[in-house]
């Protein structure tokens, strides 16, 4: 993971400091896809802090609960999230 990350953000992290200048105040994420699912959207939320999951018995969805100060922000972040880790989800508070 090392190299492909080094590839992905440059020397001293110049390739991924020119790509965010140009898209202004947009952040940008490297994390390693494979494991366990609930770890890399933990990864993927912040700064949203994640208090907890649950799987629903009639549906395939995994219910995300966060803060209710947060829930605007996670919910931004949700579609690409769940089209990333191919999963559906819920986010509530």
């Amino acid at each position: 993971m090392k190299n492909l990350l080094g590839a992905c953000i440059g020397e001293e992290g110049l390739r991924a400091k020119n790509i965010e200048e140009e898209m202004n105040t947009e952040r940008i994420n490297f994390i390693e896809l494979k494991g366990d699912k609930k770890e890399q959207l933990i990864k993927l939320l912040f700064p949203v802090e994640v208090l907890g999951f649950c799987k629903l018995q009639k549906k395939d969805d995994l219910v995300v609960i966060v803060r209710p100060e947060q829930l605007s922000l996670a919910l931004v972040l949700k579609e690409k999230i769940a089209q990333l880790l191919e999963i559906k989800m819920q986010i509530l508070t």
